[in-house]
């Protein structure tokens, strides 16, 4: 994946040897963050200049939507089990993505940190009379519409309207990269210096649409 390390559930299990497993993917998502922090921790040390990239995958939304033991609580939204069963995983993972903030904020490196929050694939809950959740037996929008977030407290809050892919993040990126540049000298946001020969190692890469450039009606 082009990664320098990668930290999986299995070794969650390695080092705690007392994590159950929960629903399709291993232990739960609280259990694989503190991997996270001693990764940035180590990584970092004392270089706060020091530009990282990481990739997390949260799997608390994924079918079967078991809920961890550790969370006691459990809503009763709607009638129907199973989606009842994936808006309250949805809640675990809120809880999961305050904690990775929080931690950023700690180690002052929230401002200097654009979150992207993205996923492959959807549910179709009974969707024009369906049996099944599976993107690759149910051909409908709901199993293809995706969240589209990204964050940085520099970026002007909006929200857009309209139908854009997983492939517009990198191109997205790029442009948040290279346009912090032409400002860095007024910003603190240490996000915003990328070196110009860093940028076009990817950009034969730069495919879709990028958000910051949407055509003019």
């Amino acid at each position: 994946m082009g990664f320098d390390n990668k930290d999986s559930g299995f070794d969650v299990v390695n080092r705690t040897r007392s994590v159950p497993d929960v629903g399709m993917f291993g232990p739960s998502d609280s259990t694989i963050l503190p991997l996270l922090w001693n990764w940035i921790d180590n990584t970092l040390g004392d270089d706060k200049e020091r530009k990282l990239m990481t990739s997390l995958l949260l799997t608390g939304t994924h079918k079967p939507f078991v809920m961890p033991r550790t969370e006691s609580i459990y809503h009763n939204y709607i009638e129907y089990t199973c989606a009842n069963k994936y808006l309250n995983t949805i809640q675990v993972v809120d809880d999961a993505l305050k904690t990775i903030i929080d931690g950023l904020k700690l180690r002052g490196l929230y401002n200097e940190t654009l979150i992207v929050i993205a996923s492959d694939h959807g549910y179709a809950f009974r969707d024009w009379g369906q049996t099944s959740l599976a993107t690759w037996r149910v051909l409908y929008e709901g199993a293809f519409l995706v969240p589209l977030m990204l964050h940085n407290p520099y970026l002007e809050a909006k929200q857009l309207d309209g139908q854009y892919t997983n492939m517009d993040i990198l191109p997205t990126i790029m442009d948040i990269l290279l346009s912090s540049q032409e400002t860095a000298h007024e910003s603190t946001n240490r996000l915003l210096t990328a070196r110009q020969d860093q940028l076009n190692l990817i950009l034969s890469r730069y495919e879709g649409t990028s958000l910051l450039r949407l055509p003019i009606e």
